[in-house]
């Protein structure tokens, strides 16, 4: 059976990011395309923890500061200047008797670990331009395919390198993001030109990888993502999802709008609120997200909402992956008029709950939605905010948006996205 290790750097994360999502699904779907899976953890662990001490810093890598000893502050300078020359990872102890995060196990049957692997990576890189090379320490557990999940300064020449492509939005939107343009230029061209193959999520993105890095276009695949709502809502009758609602919301079914994800620049958030408040639509604005790198659109909504100047907008920092879903399926459309998107895992999940999308006219959410969406140009206000006022009072409208909404939903399903990885691992081997 073929192994095949993720990296696990937005698997430890708290809250949620489209990557760390990525991960997530990647992993589900290789483990039911019988696969066996394995994912590498970077946590910052001192050398003198036990065993289940190991472990339980793994399953909460976000824990207080850990205790240190003279000897651990030693080696950890030590592990951060070899790392030049490259470093290893372990199998990693874990009990039973430890719960980890949304299971009762590590998220793979093998779990590696190099302490700090990926901060010191990105450090290195920074300071040379050049990759950290790994080694896995045990010969019968090494993976066969080390399946990068965003480009990372990391590579292992024991094993098949893939890596995946979301978006190269710092170079396409670049006043969208925070990154740093050189470094992030240089770090996808040394990553991309190492790896094996590369895998995009979208035909945008690999469009825009060929002609803004150079890459060849043979050397990308694409290999549309897929997500799986829990079964809990979408098997749900929809009369108890709308008491919930009601109940743990205050909100009527359907006479909401819902915008979820990350509030940062590229999110267009702050055109959309104007829009909102300035439609003739009545209805309500939810928005579901924590604050990203720039917080003019959060300011301008929460002092709006501070001063008790409208009650059409609620803000929810983080809500729970069950308490989502229901708001999504509920609502009369979900928001989506990014300014540019390397996929739209969000407006996928949409579809396939069978709410209504408001996108953007861009080619990734395009390439997504399909004819199951209402349009607009998301760099103009007026452009969104007739989205708006058509969505909430055109009732067949939307009624005809659910239905091809489904059906586009199939193009993306679990089963064509598990056939899909299965054809790639093994053509790759």
């Amino acid at each position: 059976m073929t192994k095949l290790c993720i990296d696990g750097m937005n698997l430890s994360l708290t809250q949620g990011t489209g990557i760390r999502t990525y991960a997530q699904n990647l992993l589900s779907n290789a483990a039911a395309a019988d696969i066996s899976t394995q994912v590498l953890f970077g946590a910052d662990i001192p050398h003198s923890a036990n065993p289940t001490e190991r472990a339980a810093i793994l399953a909460d890598p976000h824990s207080p500061a850990r205790s240190r000893t003279k000897t651990d502050r030693l080696i950890r300078r030590v592990t951060r200047i070899k790392t030049r020359w490259g470093r290893s990872a372990q199998i990693a102890f874990s009990s039973d008797k430890i719960i980890w995060p949304n299971a009762n196990l590590p998220p793979a049957p093998v779990v590696w670990h190099a302490s700090n692997i990926f901060s010191d990576a990105n450090r290195h890189f920074r300071n040379t331009g050049k990759l950290v090379k790994i080694r896995f320490d045990s010969e019968s557990s090494k993976p066969d395919i080390v399946h990068w999940t965003t480009p990372i300064p990391i590579c292992c020449d024991q094993s098949i390198n893939i890596c995946t492509l979301h978006d190269i939005i710092p170079l396409k939107a670049p006043y969208t993001t925070n990154h740093d343009r050189i470094v992030f230029s240089q770090l996808c061209r040394r990553v991309f030109d190492r790896a094996d193959k590369i895998i995009s999520i979208s035909e945008t993105s690999k469009l825009d990888a060929v002609e803004l890095l150079g890459i060849p276009d043979d050397k990308i695949t694409v290999i549309h993502q897929s997500v799986s709502p829990p079964e809990t809502v979408i098997n749900r009758p929809i009369q108890s999802l709308h008491r919930d609602i009601e109940e743990q919301f205050d909100l009527e079914p359907y006479q909401y709008f819902l915008y979820f994800g990350a509030i940062e620049p590229k999110k267009n958030l702050l055109r959309t609120l104007e829009a909102a408040l300035t439609s003739e639509s009545r209805l309500v604005l939810v928005v579901v997200g924590h604050r990203g790198w720039s917080n003019d659109a959060e300011h301008y909504f929460l002092s709006l909402l501070a001063n008790g100047r409208t009650n059409r907008i609620r803000h929810l920092d983080y809500l729970s992956e069950t308490q989502l879903a229901s708001l999504v399926r509920c609502a009369r459309a979900t928001v989506f008029p990014s300014i540019y998107e390397g996929f739209g895992l969000p407006a996928l999940e949409s579809l396939i709950l069978g709410t209504p999308v408001l996108a953007s006219a861009t080619p990734a959410l395009m390439e997504v939605c399909g004819e199951a969406a209402c349009y607009a140009n998301p760099l103009d206000v007026s452009s969104i905010r007739d989205a708006f006022t058509r969505l909430s009072r055109d009732t067949a409208y939307c009624e005809e948006l659910r239905a091809a909404g489904l059906a586009q939903a199939k193009k993306f399903s679990p089963e064509k996205y598990r056939q899909r990885l299965r054809n790639l691992y093994t053509s790759v081997l």
